[in-house]
């Protein structure tokens, strides 16, 4: 015989499931907590009017003094997904000052030209958001900043500057990572000592893009340290130069010609004494011989709500090319619209209002393609 349930009853069973759903949050929230970030980031400083060489996790400087700071976050090759929607943040203690337009990015893009779209965004409280760092692949930052003129001493102590870069992403813990900057108030500056003779140990880390088209070719931008003792850039199998040059210390621009066949290739480096270093880099050249394909999606994160205009790039893009755009986490399919070709690389259109918040996949004439799009 089935009972009736008295309203105490089913309060109290009502209390008994809030509880439990709030133990499974919280159990939730501590395992995400716990899960750290696949992410490996260098941060490092140097004094530039100290004429610092060396990149430090530390520096000493003097009121008025102009630091440059360099930042590596690498996606080892072990990760088996990419990673969506990872976010940066810069935090300065007060004391340091960003220089405007000094922001630079090799693996971004990132310029003179372009640093104040970023700048607000990296030092300010929202952060810099991007779409995905796949395994393999970096993004690197690089800025100025000046010590303040009226930094206050105390008698018995220099004070510290601390600036700290956090990365995050969704399902995983914070990660920080700290630099440090100690003060002094003597007249007289002392200088880096520069070395006649500089002993390099290259090392290197990772490489974007790792993909490529057989018809294409691409630009890509290595990372790593100590890249002044490279002496050769060059596909393993092949044994033929890369188009490359030196960028800095930790970053080299190299040239991927068009024409290699469909498949996995190897880069290899030589150092300065003509030795092959251990470390390769992997990359994979997709098929594109009669194909219309999209490469790359400008911007690669917009707004929901609103309809955006993007610009895509790419090879054989026609007007009566159907492009769609795959929510990778629902399935739904959207239709671009407006398309207008520019010429046979280069077309924009619109991203339909409809289009909800999430990561999607575009498509090409039913064609996955390497290109991804972000809306927030």
């Amino acid at each position: 015989m089935r009972v009736p349930l008295n309203r105490t009853t089913v309060l109290r069973i009502a209390i008994v499931g809030i509880f439990v759903f709030g133990v499974l949050f919280a159990f939730r929230e501590a395992a995400i907590r716990e899960t750290p970030l696949p992410v490996e980031v260098f941060h490092k400083v140097r004094n530039l009017s100290a004429q610092e060489r060396e990149w430090n996790i530390a520096t000493v400087a003097q009121p008025g003094d102009v630091i440059e700071h360099f930042v590596l976050i690498h996606a080892p090759d072990a990760n088996v997904s990419e990673l969506p929607r990872v976010r940066l943040s810069i935090d300065s203690t007060s004391g340091e000052v960003y220089r405007p337009d000094t922001l630079e990015s090799a693996s971004r893009g990132i310029g003179s030209e372009n640093a104040g779209e970023y700048e607000q965004r990296l030092f300010g409280k929202t952060g810099m958001t991007l779409a995905r760092i796949a395994p393999g692949e970096f993004m690197d930052l690089r800025w100025q900043s000046k010590v303040s003129d009226d930094v206050a001493f105390d008698q018995k102590s220099a004070p510290l500057i601390e600036s700290e870069i956090s990365v995050n992403a969704p399902s995983y813990s914070s990660l920080v990572s700290k630099t440090l900057i100690s003060l002094f108030s003597t007249i007289e500056r002392p200088r880096a000592i520069v070395r006649k003779t500089i002993e390099y140990d290259p090392i290197v880390l990772g490489m974007n893009t790792r993909r490529t088209y057989e018809d294409i070719g691409a630009g890509v931008v290595i990372a790593g340290q100590d890249f002044g003792g490279i002496s050769n850039v060059r596909i393993a199998e092949s044994k033929k130069q890369l188009a490359w040059r030196i960028e800095s210390d930790e970053v080299i621009e190299a040239s991927i010609p068009a024409g290699l066949t469909p498949g996995d290739h190897t880069i290899e480096f030589l150092d300065d004494k003509n030795n092959t270093l251990a470390k390769t880099l992997v990359f994979s050249v997709l098929p594109s011989k009669d194909r219309a394909v999209v490469v790359q999606a400008t911007p690669d994160i917009i707004e929901s709500g609103t309809r955006r205009t993007i610009v895509l790039q790419g090879i054989r893009l026609s007007p009566d090319v159907h492009i769609q755009l795959r929510d990778q986490s629902k399935g739904k399919l959207f239709a671009l619209e407006n398309q207008n070709q520019i010429n046979d690389r280069v077309l924009s259109a619109d991203v339909p209002e409809s289009a909800a918040s999430g990561s999607y996949t575009i498509f090409v004439n039913d064609r996955e393609q390497e290109a991804r799009l972000r809306i927030n």
